[in-house]
């Protein structure tokens, strides 16, 4: 084998390799409140995580958090609630709490001001799983729990349980993609 196309390959096995590690590293540029992921460029759908921590969604109050240093990207606000049980294909689920979803730019701006009992918000699940990821489909009225963030902006989030009867491990979470 000649030394230019041994050198080729070598470029091309490293490119490989530069791409297949490039997902799961941290946003240097995210300094908000939870931990940011960016799953790499492969990942389109669920590209940027922000892991907010758990809520008691047993106790009415409010939860605060501050977001900045997020990409130019298209995000919802999620609740992922830990199931009693392993999902299982077009099983209903109870959730009995209302929450209150409120974002809100630098400029004072609402981005997001949601008030609704969980069992009215879009449910998302895999059979097999023990967790769901609950969420407010927008419509032509509101843009539901999906916001357009921007790089240099700063976003106070707040999730507020105004009433509840029921007690699951639940986090708070965004996910999202690059616009």
């Amino acid at each position: 084998m000649n030394l230019q196309k041994y050198k080729f390959i070598n470029w091309v096995l490293l490119l490989f390799v530069v791409i297949l590690t490039s997902g799961c590293f941290k946003w240097t540029r995210y300094a908000g409140d939870g931990t940011f992921v960016d799953n790499g460029l492969l990942s389109y759908a669920n590209r940027y995580m922000v892991e907010l921590g758990e809520i008691d969604i047993s106790r009415v109050g409010i939860n605060n958090y501050t977001l900045k240093g997020l990409p130019r990207a298209t995000l919802i606000v999620y609740l992922q609630i830990t199931e009693d049980k392993q999902n299982s294909w077009g099983e209903k689920k109870n959730y009995p709490a209302i929450v209150r979803v409120k974002l809100q730019n630098s400029k004072g701006q609402y981005l997001i001001q949601e008030e609704s009992s969980l069992n009215q918000w879009t449910r998302s699940y895999s059979a097999l799983d023990n967790f769901s990821h609950l969420y407010i489909r927008g419509d032509s009225d509101s843009s539901g729990s999906y916001f357009d963030s921007e790089k240099k902006d700063v976003y106070k989030l707040s999730v507020e349980i105004l009433s509840s009867s029921f007690n699951r491990p639940t986090s708070v979470l965004l996910v999202g993609w690059t616009r």
